[in-house]
């Protein structure tokens, strides 16, 4: 089986084009995504709407290892970043209150999330996508890192 694994794509549609097309060359069973579809770039309907497109003409087996990153965490609200200081703190008025790179993410998250709140169904597919994936025994698909547990023996994200 050959697959093509994308991940970081960061709404970045010019990029995302240019990829998907040498895929096409490359005659793959399937595409794997780890996470990362949306954040830091300018066009995150567009990709979004495009990913979702790509995940439809997969078969469940390749859909399964569709994953979502921190940045779609971020930007659905199902990633609490206040706990972890260095990605700072979002105030009332939903600025965030750290310098730098993770200012900037923080901040293109939530203008991505005033761009999607109003597309159900790309938002309802960007929430289901899981942020784990075990498409064979002993091989793991997750965004970042795993962990090993040490109370349990096992691995977790």
């Amino acid at each position: 089986m050959k697959v093509a694994v994308l991940s970081d794509i960061h709404a970045n549609l010019a990029a995302l084009q240019v990829v998907l097309k040498d895929i096409k060359r490359h005659d793959v069973d399937g595409l794997w995504v780890l996470g990362d579809i949306i954040g830091r770039g300018c066009n995150p309907l567009e990709v979004t709407a495009e990913m979702r497109l790509q995940f439809d003409e997969q078969s469940a087996r390749h859909q399964q290892c569709w994953l979502s990153g921190n940045h779609e965490r971020f930007v659905l609200g199902n990633f609490d970043y206040t706990d972890i200081p260095e990605y700072g703190h979002i105030d009332a008025q939903g600025s965030a209150t750290i310098a730098g790179d993770n200012k900037y993410a923080i901040e293109v998250a939530l203008k991505h999330a005033g761009l999607l709140e109003n597309v159900d169904d790309l938002v309802q597919w960007l929430y289901k996508l899981p942020t784990y994936c075990e498409p064979f025994e002993g091989i793991h698909l997750v965004h970042a890192a795993m962990r090993f547990n040490k109370s349990t023996g096992e691995m977790e994200e």
